[in-house]
């Protein structure tokens, strides 16, 4: 089992262009692997829990067909937080907040 680790640890260091494998960046890479892994769970269940029923009753509320509200609600529900960043950048006119 280790040694099946350490090869995929090789493996990944090579994709990421690093110089040397060693038991810390081994580490490093696992535990982003279970980060991001946990990231996306998370994720899911907070979309599952809170913004697919919002998007029902939004939907109910405007007598949207589902369709519709699946089309246009869910792709601005999921880029409203760069909508909110970009007007706050440029409100302050600090362009250093603003998406290029």
């Amino acid at each position: 089992l280790l040694r099946s680790l350490k090869l995929v640890c090789m493996e990944f260091s090579f994709l990421l262009n690093l110089e040397e494998t060693t038991l810390g960046t081994c580490i490093i890479l696992f535990l982003l692997l279970f980060l991001s892994i946990w990231l996306f769970a998370g994720l899911a269940v907070v979309c599952d829990e809170y913004l697919c029923p919002s998007l029902e009753k939004i939907s109910e509320e405007f007598e949207l067909p589902s369709s519709v509200s699946a089309a246009t609600l869910l792709a601005f529900g999921s880029s409203a937080p760069e909508l909110v960043l970009s007007f706050t950048g440029a409100l302050s006119n600090n362009t250093e907040t603003t998406i290029p």
